[in-house]
């Protein structure tokens, strides 16, 4: 009973953490979907569709840390650890519409691209890059006991590197005005998603199906059992 008030009290600790770097994904992506309709930017929107993937995944796993932490019932007798799987399976299926839907917006724009501000598309950049930055640090001590956690940070790392390229779109918008920057970069984010949100889909498929772990050695599972008595 103490073991498991002491594990309860870590993760409780951890809440914070998770809840603080949701709040900064929610404030990036209501910045960039702000910047992006204000400039004219398709990338600071498809970057937002981005980190709101990542935003909604933070929801999870806040979520997540309490729901695992729930009693099994004579219902559900495993527990309710794969209502994360379940949210995570709805999240992405959404991901990869929008991504689509944003591929199409980026290749139509790459034959005539549009006039982008480049002032606002930099300073909203500069500040999704701060906020990506502060996320990272605030939830990388719970890394090291936690793979959701440690996945979901990783997940940000990307889309504080994505954050750059946007930020190198804006001064080259600003400098040189080279407005088909902004099509190039919604095509490659979109892109990325797509790939990051179909990869992301078949692992958590795997896992509602109950699929055997990469790599498991069936056969030699099977000899262990039958060599028992």
């Amino acid at each position: 009973m103490a073991h498991s008030h002491a594990h309860g009290n870590a993760v409780d600790a951890g809440w914070w953490r998770i809840g603080v770097a949701l709040l900064l994904n929610v404030g990036i992506v209501v910045a960039q979907v702000i910047g992006g309709l204000l400039s004219g930017s398709l990338a600071l929107l498809a970057d937002a569709v981005h980190n709101g993937s990542d935003a909604a995944s933070l929801g999870v796993s806040f979520a997540a840390r309490k729901i695992a932490g729930w009693d099994p019932d004579q219902r559900r007798t495993f527990g309710y650890a794969r209502v994360e799987t379940v949210a995570a399976v709805i999240n992405l299926t959404t991901l990869i519409v929008i991504g689509l839907y944003l591929l199409v917006e980026g290749i139509g724009k790459l034959f005539s691209p549009e006039p982008v501000e480049g002032t606002t598309m930099l300073v909203v950049s500069a500040i999704a890059f701060v906020e990506d930055l502060l996320s990272v640090l605030v939830l990388y001590p719970l890394t090291k006991g936690s793979l959701n956690v440690r996945s979901a940070t990783l997940h940000l790392v990307v889309d504080t590197l994505s954050t750059v390229a946007v930020l190198g779109g804006a001064a080259a918008v600003m400098l040189f005005d080279f407005y088909l920057v902004d099509p190039l970069l919604t095509v490659l984010i979109s892109l990325f998603i797509l790939y990051h949100g179909a990869k992301e889909l078949r692992s958590a498929a795997s896992v509602l199906i109950e699929s055997a772990p990469r790599g498991f050695d069936l056969d030699g599972a099977v000899a262990a059992v039958e060599a028992v008595p």
